[in-house]
């Protein structure tokens, strides 16, 4: 009965977790749950001539019983080339356990020599690495390098990301709930909808928190239903590729924009735009999609005894220069428009910064009555400046991104990975919420008359 259950959830569910490999990107560990009599690695190798391609899969509990199996940070600094070998000259494995161990049952260690797939079973939970050694046959010249692989993991019970997103975008839902109460109840207009009675400013922000609190709202639903209705990786797949880039290209670019109207007078009366402004607005925006759109990658940079490490959904370790290494293997074409896209997306921003400063400085300068200016210089001095300038990032490098230190233990490191960045993403919206307070304090008079 099992079995017929597990076979008709791979019908619709399968793991859209993959990876790539070559000789830059040489390992990966992963964290499987809930495994079925299905679940495996899959890997297709693309070989050069006279290519041999050491490939070494484990169990990362097992690697107590080695002597010269090296840990994750170790392996990527290819100390095992010249101490604690475990690949000789001749392309063979020599592994060296302890006396009182043995090779572990499901330890696997081969040598592919020819282009096409190969198969890893999955028989417990845990985390698994990946090695693809480097070799060298007199010490100076590094093999191999002209190859790729590609590896997916097929047949998984469920997405192992998923109860973090789950979580975190309810969490997220009920933070801004929570605001949008508290507001409520301090402006009677916006619990009976009657936004128009707000100030100007109030208006654009707290559109912008219902906005915001409905894409979480059903982003959280879509979650819900992926987990426990529509276990499909099309429909998981279609969502995340939906509310996923949605998440940075539509609600992170609303509140810029909203913010930057602000700074352009949009509470006072003869209101104008900077007409260069929303074209260069569009640039980043549209040079934001196509960043996007060719690097699908769902990853989170994290700092581990202060080295640069990623993590792919939520349960995949990787090295720093991951994206990098994907960035690299794109065609030509491919890479020329990511460069022109990322510069264009880096000169926007900053001219969008700029523009803003500047429009605000000239209002400023403008409006006669000092009551008038206040806000506005307020706005400028705290938000502008201060906050979005030096507070902001200061907060985001000592509390909110990812460094951990100690131990390099790869197995609890991905255990609660997971948990960390659920907190990380509620702590980067939590820094969103906080300016857009910020100014609804700053902005609470009507200063259009």
């Amino acid at each position: 009965m099992f079995l017929l259950f597990t076979f008709i959830t791979l019908t619709l569910a399968a793991s859209n977790r993959q990876l790539f490999f070559n000789y830059q990107n040489n390992a990966a560990c992963i964290l499987i749950n809930e495994p079925t009599p299905f679940t495996q690695l899959s890997f297709n190798f693309q070989l050069g001539s006279n290519q041999s391609i050491p490939l070494v899969i484990f169990n990362y509990l097992d690697i107590v019983n080695f002597k010269n199996l090296p840990n994750f940070d170790q392996f990527l600094n290819h100390t095992y080339l010249d101490v604690n070998k475990f690949i000789t000259k001749d392309v063979e494995f020599n592994f060296q356990t302890f006396k009182s161990k043995s090779l572990p049952e499901h330890f696997e260690s081969t040598i592919i020599q020819e282009s096409g797939e190969y198969n890893y079973q999955i028989f417990q939970n845990g985390t698994y690495c990946i090695y693809l050694p480097l070799y060298t046959f007199d010490e100076t010249i590094i093999h191999p390098t002209h190859y790729y692989a590609t590896m997916k993991i097929e047949h998984e019970f469920r997405h192992v990301d998923l109860y973090h997103k789950f979580s975190t975008n309810l969490t997220i839902t009920i933070l801004f709930a929570s605001t949008l109460l508290l507001l409520s109840y301090f402006n009677p207009s916006i619990r009976e909808f009657q936004i128009e009675k707000l100030t100007i400013v109030k208006q654009q922000l707290v559109t912008l928190l219902f906005g915001t609190f409905a894409f979480y709202f059903l982003y959280t639903i879509n979650e819900f239903l992926t987990l426990f209705a529509i276990p499909s990786d099309k429909f998981y797949s279609l969502s995340e590729g939906t509310f996923g880039h949605a998440q940075y290209l539509i609600i992170d670019k609303w509140q810029k924009y909203t913010i930057s109207k602000i700074y352009f007078g949009v509470a006072f009366k003869n209101f104008t735009k900077p007409r260069i402004f929303d074209l260069i607005f569009a640039i980043n925006v549209i040079s934001s999609f196509v960043s996007d759109y060719l690097i699908k990658i769902d990853s989170t940079d994290i700092l581990v005894n202060d080295k640069p490490f990623q993590i792919l959904k939520q349960s995949i370790l990787v090295p720093g220069f991951y994206k990098s290494v994907l960035q690299n293997v794109e065609t030509d074409g491919n890479k020329l428009t990511l460069e022109v896209a990322s510069a264009l997306q880096l000169i926007s921003g900053i001219l969008i910064q700029l523009i803003t400063l500047i429009v605000g400085i000239k209002v400023y300068w403008k409006l006669k009555d000092r009551k008038l200016q206040a806000p506005i210089l307020q706005s400028l001095l705290l938000h502008l400046i201060t906050w979005s300038t030096f507070v902001k990032h200061l907060i985001y490098h000592l509390y909110i991104k990812i460094s951990i230190r100690g131990i390099f233990d790869v197995g609890e490191l991905l255990g609660v990975i997971g948990s960390l960045i659920e907190t990380y993403q509620v702590k980067v919206v939590s820094l969103n919420l906080v300016e857009i307070l910020l100014l609804w304090f700053i902005w609470t008079r009507d200063y259009t008359e």
